[in-house]
């Protein structure tokens, strides 16, 4: 893998294997733009104190492979990322979406995503943990066969859509109404708003086990409610509950 150093902004591709890192673009901002995709296949990084937009015309041409933001990546068009892509988010970065729709394989890390008026897709089909915060208007898909578990205190106030695989929230987001399709899993030990399970959508409380919190819960007659009976008593060590604080 070779480190190069850009010195301005890049409106024609990189190929080749190339791995990005902050330091190499200088710090500042910085931007990946025009009209073909880049091929390099290493993994960028963005260091903090640095700001790399990106505005490539064609669909997931900016990012092709897995990203690690430690400064801040703004979207300046849609798709930018790559559907595959692992995006780390460490304590110190921002995604910041900036009102346009983007998918990526999955988030890990603890930092912030900034969603306002945008759709943020999931097509991962491994496993992801994002102990950061989502916040502003936004919808949230959840459409790979992957293992996917948000601890944070999440304030985002659109509608979460599980539409493969398995989610599970540890964190508070009791503003996000949850609608599981057929054949996907909501599961952890935290708060979320109105519940709807769909076709055999499954409602699976805890983490081996524990109680999961929500508003009204509403199932079709093929929904799944699926629970571990492990002790007498609710909670780790017990068995699982959902705790709905309000109509079912």
């Amino acid at each position: 893998t070779e480190i190069y150093t850009l010195s301005l902004h890049d409106a024609l591709p990189i190929s080749g294997g190339l791995e990005l890192f902050g330091y190499s673009l200088g710090g500042g901002t910085h931007s990946f733009a025009g009209s073909t995709a880049n091929t390099y296949s290493g993994v960028t990084t963005v260091d903090s104190g640095t700001t790399l937009l990106l505005n490539k015309s064609v669909s997931d041409g900016a990012i092709p492979g897995n990203l690690v933001i430690n400064g801040t990546v703004r979207l300046n068009n849609v798709n930018q990322i790559a559907n595959t892509a692992t995006v780390t988010i460490m304590s110190s970065g921002l995604l910041d979406e900036n009102g346009f729709y983007d998918g990526v394989g999955g988030l890990n890390g603890s930092g912030n995503v900034f969603a306002t008026g945008s759709l943020l897709n999931f097509y991962g089909t491994g496993s992801y943990e994002f102990d950061g915060v989502v916040s502003g208007v936004a919808q949230v898909d959840f459409d790979g066969a992957a293992s996917n578990v948000w601890t944070g205190p999440n304030t985002y106030t659109g509608p979460t859509f599980i539409n493969a695989g398995t989610v599970k929230i540890n964190g508070n987001q009791s503003q996000s109404p949850v609608t599981v399709a057929n054949g996907a899993t909501l599961g952890g030990s935290g708060t979320v708003g109105t519940i709807t399970a769909n076709g055999n959508g499954i409602i699976s409380p805890g983490n081996s086990p524990g109680i999961l919190t929500s508003s009204n819960v509403t199932f079709t007659a093929t929904g799944n409610f699926t629970v571990e009976l492990t002790g007498p008593n609710p909670g780790v060590g017990g068995y699982d509950q959902l705790n709905v604080r309000g109509t079912v």
